[in-house]
């Protein structure tokens, strides 16, 4: 979990976060950064991915070596909707935003709950993570009006690098 929830920080605020400081704002940077977020996002899940038996072997516990590699999948899906909460938050549309976590946190914890009732054990945990952003990402793209559009520039990669490091 705590690499897990330490990616998603480093995705949800490292690049975000460079987006909301910056004053003027191209459809190149939010593609740049959406790629980005991605492309470090899978990065880090390939990373989960393939240190999850070795988590597993450490803690002998061998249901986490499956559990690591599903769960980390979040990771991805929060890659996702970096450009939309950032546009939301740049907009001060808090809003939205609230209303998509919340939806999407009933929808994950009944989910969570109906996979606890048919006997998933400590899977109802992971399926209630993971529903949870895929229903958030979708509340998040539904409700925003970017869609992915521009170039990748050399400029906006410096730039949010740059603004990752400090």
């Amino acid at each position: 979990m705590v690499f897990v929830r330490v990616s998603e920080a480093l995705i949800n605020n490292g690049f975000g976060q460079a987006i909301i400081q910056k004053k003027s704002v191209t459809d190149n940077d939010l593609m740049t950064t959406f790629v980005l977020s991605v492309g470090a996002s899978l990065i880090l899940y390939l990373i989960l991915f393939v240190s999850a038996p070795f988590v597993a072997d450490f803690y002998n516990e061998p249901l986490l070596f499956r559990l690591l590699q599903v769960m980390g999948f979040v990771i991805v899906l929060d890659a996702f909707v970096v450009i939309q909460r950032v546009q939301f938050e740049k907009n001060l549309d808090f809003k939205t935003i609230s209303k998509a976590t919340v939806s999407s946190s009933i929808v994950g914890g009944l989910g969570a709950l109906l996979c606890a009732i048919i006997g998933f054990g400590v899977w109802s945990l992971v399926c209630m993570m993971v529903l949870q952003k895929i229903v958030l990402a979708v509340m998040l793209w539904l409700h925003s009006s970017w869609k992915p559009r521009g170039a990748v520039s050399r400029e906006s990669f410096i730039w949010n690098i740059v603004a990752l490091a400090t």
